[in-house]
């Protein structure tokens, strides 16, 4: 490998649930010390990302289904990796999650993380929330009291977002309005009965011993005791492993104001600036509302003839950039 290399922030990934599809090309890499990510702007362009323990200052992992992985966590630990986990539990049905495994199962898996890593390592998600005829005020208000009665102190933080308006996800949103007819909320943030589902969300988070915080929403919900959040979350970081205080590259990144806000995310979004190691359109879970995903394909058919032992998600790259 050539190049320069740098410390940084793994995110893996926004774009695709590497711990549920990708675990074993994941695991290979680390190995490898290395990936290869496609630009996704640019596919023919790809750059070079050390997954090499001192080049790592924490791995961030999404999911909604991280039980494959879970098998792999020894190999992290015995290499000094840090990592903690974002993991969205909604509890839509099939027409919106047709590939989700159901609530329980993805609920222990949740519970089995936080006992193994710590509660303040495994961040509930609920999100995207959808309104509509379906799926209204009261459905989210039922939802989120389960879950949040299923997960008491196992995890410390709930972040809650609303469905962003994207074109790839028009034709699947739009298949759903024939049939099986959903009207869904054109938008969700002014909405009818939107004071009472944030009020209600923080009251039964608070019961369950959480603190509420939303993703990359423009507007003030200070109101209902919700902050704005960051899901790479320099502060949780530093919090979590301490030791971070010493070392000179996480403090350039969690302090240079230059590097702080991720530049390549929405305006709205506080992330600090992550390396993302996923790729589009090789999600299998084939949610109707996923903005990583175009077109209409099976969730079977994305990425179906991938191998675990390529340099990227979707095959061996030529390196043309070398990231710092």
């Amino acid at each position: 490998m050539n190049g320069r290399k740098g410390k940084h922030i793994i995110s893996a990934s926004r774009r695709t649930d590497i711990p549920k599809f990708y675990g074993e090309w994941f695991m290979k890499r680390i190995k490898e010390g290395y990936c290869m990510v496609p630009n996704p702007l640019f596919p023919s362009k790809a750059y070079e990302v050390s997954l090499k323990p001192e080049d790592v200052l924490a791995i961030v992992f999404w999911s909604k289904d991280p039980k494959p992985l879970i098998p792999h966590l020894s190999v992290l630990d015995e290499k000094k990796f840090r990592y903690y986990f974002q993991l969205t539990l909604n509890n839509y049905d099939r027409e919106l999650e047709p590939c989700v495994p159901d609530l329980e199962r993805r609920v222990d898996t949740f519970l089995e993380l936080s006992g193994r890593l710590g509660r303040d390592r495994v961040i509930w998600r609920y999100d995207p929330i959808i309104l509509s005829n379906k799926t209204g005020v009261d459905f989210h208000l039922e939802n989120v009291d389960k879950i949040s009665h299923m997960l008491k102190g196992a995890t410390e933080r709930l972040v809650i977002s609303f469905i962003d308006d994207y074109n790839k996800t028009k034709a699947r949103l739009d298949r759903l309005k024939s049939d099986p007819g959903y009207d869904f909320s054109a938008d969700p943030l002014s909405a009818d009965g939107l004071d009472e589902l944030l009020a209600g969300i923080n009251q039964m988070a608070q019961g369950s011993g959480l603190k509420v915080f939303s993703c990359a929403e423009d507007v003030d919900l200070a109101k209902y005791n919700i902050e704005k959040g960051s899901c790479i979350d320099a502060e949780l970081i530093e919090k979590i492993w301490p030791e971070l205080l010493w070392d000179k590259d996480f403090q350039k990144l969690h302090k240079n104001k230059n590097l702080k806000k991720d530049p390549n995310q929405r305006p709205a979004c506080l992330c600090v600036t992550s390396k993302d190691i996923g790729e589009n359109n090789t999600c299998r879970h084939g949610c109707a509302y996923c903005y990583a995903t175009s077109g209409t394909k099976e969730p079977g058919e994305y990425n179906k003839d991938h191998n675990s032992g390529w340099d990227s998600i979707t095959g061996d790259c030529v390196r043309t950039e070398v990231v710092a």
